[in-house]
């Protein structure tokens, strides 16, 4: 289980589950940030407290256990999201198994490799400013 995971699993338990989407980071603790946070140290962590919830990774250039973890929380979250923290920018992941109906989407698609769809926050047709908050903080 990734540190920080233990009060999440435990609520989730006891039948609660967070407001906030769960920030995933693959570059160490983010201070400054409300929501919960676990941090990952390998590639091979549990990730079975996350069913149904929303994952915002934080990622950075050479960050290490990307594709493992896409991978593992890809199945029990409800909604994966990538943030890089350098470059200030986000995507949602989309693994298509999940039944994805992707016509419309395809046209602001940024990448479809191994399994997922890759679509940039900033290619939505609308506005989407609750994902600036994370500019300033990242």
């Amino acid at each position: 289980m990734p540190i920080g995971a233990f009060p999440i699993a435990k609520a989730r338990d006891n039948g609660m589950r967070p407001a906030e989407q769960i920030i995933v980071s693959l570059c160490g603790w983010r201070p400054g940030i409300a929501n919960p946070q676990v941090l990952v140290t390998g590639p091979n962590h549990c990730w079975d407290f996350m069913a149904g919830l929303e994952a915002l990774v934080f990622v950075q250039p050479g960050a290490k256990y990307l594709a493992p973890t896409l991978r593992a929380l890809a199945e029990p979250c409800e909604t994966l999201s990538l943030w890089d923290v350098e470059r200030r920018q986000g995507l949602d992941v989309w693994p298509v198994w999940k039944g994805l109906n992707v016509p419309e989407v395809r046209k602001t698609l940024l990448s479809e490799r191994r399994g997922a769809i890759f679509l940039r926050w900033e290619s939505y047709p609308w506005s989407m400013p609750e994902n600036a908050r994370f500019g300033g903080m990242a």
